[in-house]
C-alpha cells in the first residue's frame, strides 16, 4: 500500500508526508490502507486469451486514473477531516 500511495501522490504532483497511524486510531474510511496479512496473486491469462488484452505499465494507468479523479471529484465528498486529524495526532504522539 505504501508503494501505491507514493505513486498516487507523485502522479498527483503532491509531496505529502506519509505517516504510520496506529490501528486503533485509523479512521473508518481508511480501512483499505490497513495492514494486510496475506499476499495477493493475480493472473491475467484469461483476459489475454479471451479478450486479447495486453498489460501496460501500471504507472501509465495509475497516472490516468489520478488525473481523472482530480478532474472529477465526487459531488458528495465530505469536508469533515476530524477523524483524519485525530489519526495524525495519534501518529505524532
Amino acid at each position: 500500500m505504501l508503494g501505491w500511495a507514493r505513486q498516487i501522490l507523485a502522479a498527483a504532483g503532491h509531496d505529502a508526508e506519509l505517516v504510520t497511524v496506529p490501528g486503533e486510531a485509523m479512521p473508518a474510511d481508511m480501512w483499505p490502507t490497513a495492514g494486510h496479512l496475506q499476499h495477493v496473486l493475480v493472473d491475467s491469462g484469461k483476459a489475454r486469451r479471451l479478450l486479447g488484452w495486453q498489460p501496460a505499465p501500471s504507472q501509465d494507468g495509475l497516472a490516468a486514473s489520478v488525473r481523472w479523479h482530480l478532474a472529477n471529484p465526487p459531488d458528495d465528498a465530505s469536508t469533515d477531516f476530524t477523524d483524519d486529524d485525530k489519526a495524525l495526532a495519534a501518529a505524532q504522539a
